[in-house]
């Protein structure tokens, strides 16, 4: 039971295609995450928050069935680990990889399943 207030927060980690499906907007592009991400980091400790929503960008993360790449995600995870901040993990908050098309392919909920467990398996 916990009997404190616990606040979080979160880095908008959104990515959906928009325009007709023709251009992506990066939501961590956009704002600059990419580059600052340790500062970003610094501010979230600064203000003393201990848990924070986030997730790797799943379109240039989950490369295809079974094919991942988790260099961003094993930095960013990896610092978030060393400054003892709890990630609440946001692996899919709005788009997809764009070899998956949308979220009405029929196949979406079992590879985004396999794509949960491999992170699960990457990041205990």
């Amino acid at each position: 039971m916990i009997n404190q207030f616990l606040f979080a927060t979160g880095i908008e980690n959104s990515n959906p295609t928009i325009q007709g499906g023709s251009y992506r907007q990066d939501e961590l592009e956009k704002c600059g995450h990419y580059q600052h991400w340790r500062t970003d980091f610094d501010l979230v400790e600064q203000i003393g928050i201990r848990f924070l929503r986030y997730g790797p960008p799943i379109y240039t993360t989950f490369l295809g069935q079974d094919k991942y790449d988790w260099s961003f995600a094993e930095q960013t995870f990896g610092e978030l680990r060393l400054r003892n901040i709890v990630p609440i993990v946001d692996l899919c908050h709005f788009g997809v990889p764009d070899w998956i098309g949308n979220f009405q392919n029929p196949d979406f909920p079992a590879l985004f399943a396999g794509y949960a467990r491999a992170f699960a398996q990457r990041f205990p």
